[in-house]
């Protein structure tokens, strides 16, 4: 979990996101452009958790594996 809230803040991601992703299981969330693919890549690698761009391609969801 703690690799999770460290790539929020590397991404500036609003950490309190993480607690409702954690709750929940899954959460959407905007991210900038041009830091989607670095961003999910970051995500699949070193966390538990997945993420995919939406098929619209108009955010990134997250869903604990």
């Amino acid at each position: 979990m703690e690799r999770m809230i460290a790539v929020f803040k590397r991404f500036q991601i609003n950490t309190n996101y993480f607690t409702i992703l954690n709750e929940i299981g899954s959460i959407k969330l905007k991210v900038q452009d041009d830091k989607i693919p670095r961003f999910i890549h970051t995500i699949n690698t070193e966390t538990d958790f997945r993420a995919a761009l939406s098929p619209s391609a108009d955010y990134v969801e997250i869903t604990r594996t």
